[in-house]
């Protein structure tokens, strides 16, 4: 079986950029989730993390960047579909 290091991540996203008018919310983010890996997303109030959030679940749209869930590319798949199968917290993820 493979580990989880080489199994594909569960979330990838590279160079994601959000921008506002002026403002930049989000300034080339990388990162990668791997099959049991927990994460916490920490700021401050206006540090971008609804933004994050709202972009990662296909809510609000980058202005930069790729995103991959689950081996879905956004902006190739219509994530709003997907949004059950994402409800439910899964330990295997």
């Amino acid at each position: 079986m493979a580990s989880a290091r080489t199994r594909r991540p569960v979330l990838q996203v590279q160079d994601l950029t959000i921008q506002r008018g002026r403002t930049v919310i989000l300034d080339r983010v990388a990162w990668t989730v791997r099959p049991g890996e927990h994460w916490v997303i920490l700021g401050a109030n206006g540090s971008g993390k609804t933004s994050l959030l709202r972009t990662l679940t296909g809510y609000l749209a980058p202005t930069a960047g790729e995103i991959e869930l689950l081996g879905r590319h956004f902006g190739r798949s219509d994530w709003r579909r997907g949004h059950a199968r994402f409800r439910r917290a899964d330990s295997r993820l």
